[in-house]
């Protein structure tokens, strides 16, 4: 319930029952108004509370697919150059066993 309808709600209570008779029970709706208050400041902190968290998570889903389209996703074979098919050659395989160049 909203405080003014609040309010106005109890005011057409004080007019009905008459002054002596609202006075009676003026402390139990104090306490109801308070309670109200506080539920309702509570409702609006809360209110506030998700829409900050929802503006968050569309930021940081934004920002995560952001970061997804700069990474690649898959492993990419590396290119093999015509170095890659050279036959490898050992330094024994150029000498004898005099330490001469074979022919």
């Amino acid at each position: 319930m909203k405080h003014e309808d609040f309010e106005k709600l109890q005011s057409s209570m004080s007019e009905k029952l008459g002054n002596e008779t609202f006075a009676l029970i003026s402390d139990d709706i104090a306490t109801i108004m308070s309670d109200n208050n506080a539920m309702n400041n509570d409702i609006k902190t809360r209110d506030e509370k998700i829409t900050r968290l929802e503006k968050e998570k569309d930021n940081l889903i934004q920002t995560n697919g952001n970061l997804m389209q700069k990474i690649s996703v898959g492993f990419e074979e590396p290119i093999k150059t015509p170095d890659d098919n050279r036959p490898k050659y050992v330094l024994n395989d150029a000498f004898d066993e005099k330490g001469h160049f074979k022919k």
